[in-house]
């Protein structure tokens, strides 16, 4: 069973959407579990480019393993 904090991304992590874009947290809200990232690595299908700034659902993203 995951505790709480497994569910949340913190400031500093690198996220993935599609597996082939990388995002890193700038803003993490716990309370409702939303975070604003930036894109580090373009995914493959271009819906964004390096830079880009997106707030969204933490749980619209996976941890970069």
């Amino acid at each position: 069973m995951k505790t709480h904090d497994e569910d949340n991304f913190r400031v500093g992590e690198l996220v993935t959407r599609d597996g082939t874009d990388i995002h890193r947290v700038t803003k993490a809200d716990e309370g409702y579990g939303s975070v604003e990232v930036v894109c580090v690595k373009a995914p493959a299908t271009g819906w964004c480019k390096v830079g880009d700034v997106e707030s969204n659902l933490g749980a619209r993203y996976q941890r970069v393993a």
